[in-house]
């Protein structure tokens, strides 16, 4: 009786080692774990996404609102909005649309446009809208929104230098410009 009672204590051990082993190298990942999607590199503020750039990884994570691997490539070709490390969750708000970017290398400046140029500066304008600039009936230009100023009745805009050329030359004669946008 006593020999049956060994053997049944070390197979229980035994099994138990092999359900532990199980549990902490696969059931765990399976069942405990989210593919999550991660810079493979360090990635550098300004930098414009490429797809080598993502890996995949399992990680437990408390917050639901991270990217997932099916939303890599409605991240190439934007731009990293600040220092991003290797290896950390991504959530959206690391990056910045690219027509949003601005610098002399891009050919491309912010113009703030004072309330004084506008019939009136809408309030459900926001940032990454697109505003669309009218002198009168006649349709001058558009532009991306980088920034709305309710308080100073402003907004700042991301424009080429001809762009900008235009539209200061346009309210120099005192007309103001009908705003429109999406």
């Amino acid at each position: 009786m006593n020999k049956g009672k060994r053997i049944i204590g070390i197979v229980l051990i035994a099994v138990s080692l092999a359900a532990l082993i199980s549990w902490e190298k696969w059931g765990k990942q399976a069942l405990l774990y989210d593919d999550v999607l991660v810079c493979s590199r360090n990635i550098s503020k300004g930098t414009i996404l490429r797809e080598n750039m993502f890996t995949t990884v399992k990680m437990e994570l408390s917050e639901k609102d991270w990217l997932t691997p099916a939303e890599k490539d409605a991240l190439i070709g934007k731009e990293a909005g600040a220092f991003i490390h290797k290896g950390v969750p991504l959530f959206q708000e690391y990056f910045a649309q690219t027509e949003l970017s601005t610098g002399s290398a891009k050919g491309k400046y912010v113009l703030t446009v004072p309330g004084e140029w506008l019939f009136a500066v809408p309030e459900a304008l926001r940032r990454g809208d697109r505003a669309y600039f009218f002198l009168g009936t006649k349709f001058l230009t558009d532009a991306p929104v980088s920034a709305v100023y309710t308080e100073r009745r402003s907004l700042d805009i991301v424009v080429t230098r001809a762009q900008a050329q235009m539209l200061s030359e346009a309210v120099s004669g005192g007309e103001k410009f009908v705003l429109a946008y999406h």
